[in-house]
């Protein structure tokens, strides 16, 4: 019996041993995975970071562009109501020059009337 016991041992030790070694194979695999699994989550977040730190870039360049823009829309509509203050000035001007006109072309006329009949009456 002790034969026995002792090949029943052995069988057993065996078993154990493969079983261990099973075990230990597996405890191995999901080591590794573990590993692949927190490697890839630490590159997407550094990923993640790098397209979020490039958004806030692009993001404060177009905040920046706009600012910029709508400076240059004041500065725009500031020389433009100048320009119309200049356009208004310079029109009421000419018309006084055109009501001056008209005065010395009236003032021509009735200056060649009287002369026509001043040569008429010669």
């Amino acid at each position: 019996m002790t034969e026995e016991c002792t090949r029943l041992e052995t069988k057993l030790k065996t078993k154990f041993h493969q079983k261990e070694t099973e075990l230990l194979t597996r405890i191995d695999e999901l080591e590794q995975r573990l590993k692949e699994q927190e490697e890839n989550t630490k590159q997407r977040e550094d990923n993640e970071l790098r397209k979020n730190i490039e958004y806030q870039k692009l993001n404060a360049l177009v905040e920046q562009k706009l600012a910029m823009t709508e400076t240059e829309l004041k500065d725009y509509k500031a020389k433009w109501a100048l320009k119309e203050a200049d356009l208004k000035e310079i029109n009421k001007e000419l018309m006084q020059s055109r009501k001056e006109v008209l005065g010395y072309a009236d003032k021509l006329r009735v200056m060649e009337r009287e002369h026509a009949e001043e040569l008429a009456k010669v």
